[in-house]
C-alpha cells in the first residue's frame, strides 16, 4: 500500500482486494459487501464484526472533511 506524506496509507478506489478462498461450496457474501464499502469510501472506516468465527456485521464510518478559513 502507498504512504502518503501525512503517512496514511491510501487505497485507489479501483484497487482489487485479494478474495480468500472459500470451503468447498460455500460462498462468502460479506466479502463483496466489505469490497464495495472499501470501494466506495473515501475517507472512514469499515468493520468486520465476528462472532465464533463467523462475519456477523460489516460497519461502515464514513467522514466528511470541510477546510475553514481561520481568521488571524
Amino acid at each position: 500500500m502507498p504512504l502518503s506524506t501525512n503517512g496514511v496509507h491510501e487505497v485507489s478506489k479501483s484497487t482489487e482486494l485479494p478474495v480468500a478462498p472459500a470451503a468447498a461450496g460455500t460462498e462468502l457474501p460479506w466479502l463483496a459487501l466489505v469490497a464495495e464499502k472499501v470501494r466506495t469510501l473515501s475517507y472512514g472506516v469499515v468493520q468486520i464484526v465476528v462472532h465464533d468465527s463467523q462475519v456477523v456485521q460489516v460497519e461502515r464510518t464514513e467522514r466528511h472533511r470541510f477546510d475553514v478559513n481561520r481568521r488571524s
